[in-house]
């Protein structure tokens, strides 16, 4: 199967809010349309949609799913939270692709999209692998019970698709 793994855009900052209902920042939001103008032409269809239900990823995975016509409905997954890990995403995968879905993108939040990914293809979860926010993986699994699982094929990062911003 085709993975997906997008990290949630640069949000705002806590001062008092409940971690699940930070919001994108214009910047975020700024960040995600670049990274999924180049996804467009990257991702292979049909694609399932999953996101950590905290509002900043649910943000994000919406405008992925409006940039890449996505017509599949967000299915929110506590497997996606900041400390899950491959066990549980695996989980939530593997009926999936009993039911045919060859290609899923899934939307969470550091450490766990790391680590994830560290997991899937080092199959070690220490390995040395770091998502920015705004940042996109591709990764090609072919087992999802192995370790390790699969293969990285890409990875995107805003600032690598739109350079640096300038100092302010």
């Amino acid at each position: 199967m085709r993975l997906y793994l997008v990290r949630h855009g640069a949000a705002e900052e806590k001062l008092g809010k409940n971690d699940a209902e930070r919001s994108l920042t214009a910047e975020g939001r700024d960040d995600l349309l670049v990274v999924a103008d180049r996804l467009r032409g990257a991702v292979e269809h049909p694609l399932r949609l999953l996101s950590s239900p905290y509002l900043r990823a649910e943000q994000t995975a919406e405008i992925l799913r409006e940039r890449l016509s996505i017509k599949e409905k967000i299915v929110a997954t506590n497997a996606l939270l900041p400390e899950a890990d491959w066990g549980q995403l695996r989980a939530v995968l593997a009926p999936l692709v009993a039911q045919g879905a060859a290609n899923v993108l899934a939307v969470g939040h550091n450490p766990s999209i790391s680590v994830m990914i560290a997991t899937i293809v080092a199959g070690d979860e220490d390995a040395r692998i770091s998502m920015a926010k705004g940042a996109a993986a591709c990764l090609e699994v072919d087992d999802l019970h192995g370790r390790p699982a699969g293969e990285l094929k890409w990875l995107l990062t805003p600032r690598a698709l739109r350079g640096p911003r300038p100092k302010a």
